[in-house]
């Protein structure tokens, strides 16, 4: 892992969890669908008054892909390490470390994923299912 730059240091509570709280909340606006949510007491008159709102409604009824809020928080995350004093590189380089540390989970999901569809593909799952 790489050594910080000297002029780098520690986010507080707040700059640490704003990201994280941003992709809580772009999530669950991009899978929100106003039509089909219940009524609650609370939280459909909040939405609602969110729905009146130009381009915040027309976020609410429109289709999001899930991939979106994912890049917005990650574009959050790398502009609080910028403002916390780290360099282009030093956050290239935490990205490139995150992706080698979840690799060998990505393939191994990969590979039980191929031998399932093989399994199906050659009748194994619905002989075991009979």
């Amino acid at each position: 892992m790489s050594k910080p730059s000297p002029s780098f240091r520690a986010p507080t509570l707040g700059e640490a969890l704003l990201p994280v709280i941003c992709l809580v909340v772009f999530l669950a606006a991009s899978v929100l669908n106003l039509n089909d949510l219940p009524e609650l007491a609370v939280i459909t008159p909040v939405l609602q008054a969110l729905a009146a709102v130009p381009y915040v409604g027309s976020v609410l009824h429109a289709w999001i892909p899930v991939q979106l809020p994912l890049v917005a928080a990650t574009v959050i995350a790398s502009l609080m390490a910028w403002r916390l004093g780290l360099g282009w590189s030093g956050i290239q380089r935490s990205y490139l470390d995150g992706i080698r540390l979840s690799l060998g989970a990505v393939l191994i999901l990969m590979v039980v994923g191929m031998l399932i569809s093989v399994w199906i593909a050659s009748g194994v799952v619905p002989m075991l299912i009979l």
